[in-house]
């Protein structure tokens, strides 16, 4: 009520004793102070009532109300009107003047108050209170499939993604995939060795090209993982210590590619190389089952190394035909037999011994029966003879 009173908050209580004043003292110039009280105290009274309704209806009663729109178009219109005609009869204008004047301001102020735009209020609705957010993000709980009550969906295969992934899009983007693989406790070992033998090859063969060997070693990591959460699986350690081999072979070729011929320290960092594959391949022949397609392939490999790496050939060449004598596969006859038939290439190159070129030629030609890629390999191996 009080800031209805005051115009809301426009005029303070001490604005309508200073307009009866001003009132006052105008109206005393022709009237004279005791006729011009009682003119005063109307007017004021009437701009006091229309200032107060005014503010109490635009704002504080809202306009979206009948009444209070109608209480404002009267203070906006009628009201000036009638405190202007009653100013300037009590100034001495006669009412034949004083009384169009009146309706004159009145249909002005109706026209403008008619044409000005209204705004409007639209209605607001009180917004709820905020939610808390979820304590946590659950997942939704298990439904039971028809028909198998109780029963949980099967387990995403994810060692078959990550083959799929290696076929479609390579090593690199495998590499995570077969990782989180083997991190599942419940994974199948046995083909998770296979995969993980997979990527590794595909990284050896990437590095061949790439030249860098750190996916090539991040591979071996992943299988190594693999192999020491299952040491039982089958061939696991032996295949661990393989690969580790072919990587350091790999380390030693690029280190001779990058190496000037004449440098001191590379014959010693070769040495160390060549040491430490030994030590790798004696223990992949060490965890082989004695005579089993592994053993006879670390045997052989160790043979190549004894043969490229110093004065052990004939060492080399024992081991190479001792894998050559166990029943193996196929394939992987024929690979022994090339390996043999290097071995023996070296050795004839530094000091050739009788019988020597009939058992390499013997060789080539039963490894030539066993179809592609091999006879393509004993023919170029024949030709660096």
């Amino acid at each position: 009520m009080r800031r209805e009173l005051t115009g809301g908050g426009l005029l303070s209580p001490l604005h309508f004793p200073l307009l009866f004043l001003l009132l006052w003292g105008v109206l005393s110039l022709p009237y004279g102070p005791l006729l011009a009280l009682p003119g005063a105290a109307v007017l004021t009274v009437l701009l006091a009532a229309g200032v107060s309704r005014m503010a109490g209806s635009a704002w504080f009663r809202g306009l979206d109300r009948r009444p209070a729109r109608r209480t404002l178009a009267l203070c906006l219109t009628v009201l000036p009107a009638a405190v202007t005609t009653m100013l300037t009869a009590l100034l001495g204008l006669s009412l034949i003047w004083a009384v169009p004047l009146g309706l004159v301001l009145l249909t002005g102020a109706t026209a403008i108050h008619l044409t000005t735009p209204r705004p409007r209020h639209p209605r607001s609705w009180p917004a709820p209170p905020p939610q808390p957010p979820p304590a946590s993000l659950a997942p939704p709980p298990f439904v039971p499939a028809p028909g198998r009550p109780g029963t949980p969906p099967p387990p995403p295969d994810r060692l078959a993604h990550a083959r799929e992934v290696l076929t479609a899009s390579g090593p690199g983007a495998a590499l995570p995939v077969l990782q989180m693989a083997i991190s599942d406790p419940a994974v199948d070992p046995v083909p998770a060795l296979a995969v993980a033998d997979e990527l590794v090859e595909a990284e050896s063969r990437r590095a061949e090209q790439t030249h860098d060997d750190r996916p090539y070693a991040a591979a071996i990591a992943v299988l190594t993982d693999l192999v020491q959460r299952h040491p039982d699986v089958p061939g696991g350690r032996s295949l661990v210590h393989s690969h580790r081999a072919q990587f350091l072979m790999f380390q030693a070729g690029r280190l001779t590619e990058t190496t000037a011929a004449d440098d001191p320290a590379l014959a010693g960092k070769l040495q160390e190389l060549f040491g430490r594959t030994e030590t790798e391949l004696r223990a992949a022949i060490g965890a082989a089952p004695p005579g089993s397609a592994d053993w006879a392939r670390e045997s052989a490999a160790l043979g190549l190394l004894y043969c490229h790496a110093g004065d052990r050939i004939d060492e080399g060449i024992s081991l190479i035909r001792r894998g050559l004598d166990e029943r193996l596969p196929r394939e992987q006859r024929a690979q022994a037999g090339l390996d043999l038939a290097e071995a023996l290439g070296v050795r004839i190159r530094r000091e050739a011994r009788p019988g020597d070129r009939d058992e390499v030629d013997h060789l080539l030609r039963q490894v030539a029966r066993a179809g592609p890629p091999y006879d393509e390999r004993a023919a170029a191996l024949r030709a660096a003879l």
